[in-house]
């Protein structure tokens, strides 16, 4: 088996160094993986680019992401804008977009709402919601909320779920539109169940300021398990701040343990006594209280992760 392998790359390196993209791209992935070949990042990524550049659009997007992100290289926006136009080129929607999306925000050189509307447009007329979605955010910046809606709301029902978080925030600012918290949180909560961080993250937020922890702890962890870091550090921290409580509470309740052992003493040798028998409710009532709150606390926590988990709202 491995002699075949070797042939194998020695077939995809001369078809490679004779400009077959796919055979880059083949080539590349066995580097990429140590598929019967020493793995080698750097390598790969060298034969993904020569991929790239001999027409294989579809390897250029994963290599602008990589490159927009610093994903095993030094980030360069530039060199991402680069990939994802030569993918746009080549008919690849997704490098549209996200070509789009560098000129909506100016990442990696100018900065061109016009730009970004024309490819937006593209990707969304070819039936992607992203570029509906993208569109959206561009009425948004240029405060033109009726359309931002309209558009938010079809990428939204469309499966776009950054569409949905926008939409929400819009609620939930009264953005162009009347407030309702009902109608932003059940649209945040849509983005968050997708899988999209900010939406858990938006949520937290408002149940934070409306008092309601539990709600506010739960969407934290959501926000965290879907990449948030910022709400992975304030739900560490929370969680130690409730650990601190937690080992409070556990040597109150060994106190109490050990104030019940003399509760049963004092009933056997001071019943007769009114004094003894006066201080057994208070002793007897503390580590009660905080034995029920310590309950009530763990129950209220159960309980809404359970409900918000199978019920939503």
């Amino acid at each position: 088996m491995k002699q075949d392998y070797s042939k194998v790359k020695e077939l995809y390196k001369k078809a490679c160094d004779g400009g077959n993209a796919i055979a880059c791209d083949s080539l590349a992935r066995m580097y990429k993986d140590g598929e019967s070949v020493t793995k080698d990042i750097t390598k790969a990524n060298k034969l993904y680019i020569k991929s790239c550049n001999s027409g294989l659009a579809k390897r250029c997007v994963p290599l602008g992401i990589m490159y927009a992100e610093g994903r095993d290289v030094i980030q360069d926006l530039k060199k991402a804008r680069s990939f994802f136009t030569k993918a746009c080129d080549g008919g690849e929607l997704d490098g549209c977009y996200f070509l789009g999306s560098m000129y909506f925000h100016g990442a990696g050189g100018e900065k061109s709402y016009t730009k970004a509307e024309e490819l937006y447009k593209k990707v969304w007329n070819a039936g992607d919601t992203a570029g509906c979605s993208g569109l959206g955010s561009i009425y948004l910046a240029k405060e033109n909320y009726r359309k931002a809606k309209e558009f938010f709301k079809v990428a939204c029902e469309g499966g776009d779920l950054t569409a949905c978080n926008n939409l929400g925030l819009m609620y939930a600012e009264g953005k162009g539109v009347k407030q309702n918290m009902k109608k932003a949180k059940k649209l945040l909560n849509k983005a968050c169940i997708g899988g999209l961080g900010d939406g858990c993250s938006t949520l937290a937020t408002i149940f934070a300021r409306d008092k309601d922890y539990e709600k506010a702890k739960y969407f934290l962890k959501k926000g965290c398990d879907n990449g948030i870091e910022d709400d992975c550090k304030l739900y560490i921290k929370i969680n130690e701040e409730f650990s601190s409580k937690q080992k409070v509470l556990s040597w109150v309740i060994i106190v109490g343990g050990i104030l019940f052992l003399l509760i049963v003493l004092i009933l056997i040798f001071g019943r007769k006594n009114e004094k003894i028998k006066d201080a057994l409710g208070w002793i007897i009532g503390l580590p009660l209280i905080a034995l029920f709150w310590y309950f009530s606390t763990w129950l209220t926590t159960w309980w809404t992760a359970f409900k918000l988990s199978f019920f939503g709202f």
